[in-house]
């Protein structure tokens, strides 16, 4: 089915705070699953995605001496699977994930900004009016134990998340679940 410019303008209005929000939590479910699964040493993501996210707890201001590629290299990486997708999915689909990934790249890139102490002016104006993560609302996430207020592009899913208390459902039934699981596995679990 093809879109018309009539159709592309009416789903793009959809798709563009839908797109954002998407990432939001997004990167709320990533930064979430590296504080909380695997290890430095875990088998490609260790080194490269699981140590930048354990770092930043123990020094925060390791994000401001990043180089431009190294804070937003993976990230570019990572879009790479989404921007193959939009070759086996319908139109609509296929423009909710450019958008979902072109909202990705900047991710990084605002998170630093969140930790900055004078980010520009047109991204403090955007942090002000919440369009993307502010320093206020970051600060949550680096309160000791650091286990909340994972979302690091606009902030907007952390309240949802915190108030459900959604990731820590999940990580307790998958802890429980491996748990349950190693212990199952033993022989003498049986006896």
């Amino acid at each position: 089915m093809a879109l018309t410019n009539a159709s592309l303008a009416l789903w793009t209005v959809w798709l563009v705070p839908l797109a954002w929000i998407a990432e939001d939590l997004l990167s709320g479910l990533t930064h979430w699953s590296a504080d909380t699964f695997g290890t430095e040493e875990t088998l490609f993501l260790g080194t490269r995605f699981i140590r930048s996210f354990r770092v930043h707890h123990i020094n925060a201001n390791d994000i401001l001496v990043r180089p431009f590629a190294q804070l937003n290299g993976d990230v570019a990486l990572g879009v790479l699977p989404i921007l193959v997708a939009t070759f086996f999915v319908p139109p609509a689909s296929r423009l909710f994930l450019v958008l979902l990934a072109l909202f990705i790249l900047p991710t990084n890139q605002i998170h630093q900004w969140a930790h900055r102490p004078a980010a520009p002016r047109i991204v403090r104006v955007m942090q002000r009016l919440r369009l993307i993560l502010g320093p206020d609302e970051h600060r949550r996430h680096h309160t000791e134990p650091n286990r909340s207020h994972y979302c690091i592009t606009t902030g907007w899913c952390n309240a949802p998340l915190e108030r459900t208390q959604v990731l820590a459902r999940v990580e307790r039934g998958l802890r429980a679940s491996r748990r349950h699981r190693s212990t199952s596995d033993q022989p003498d679990a049986k006896k």
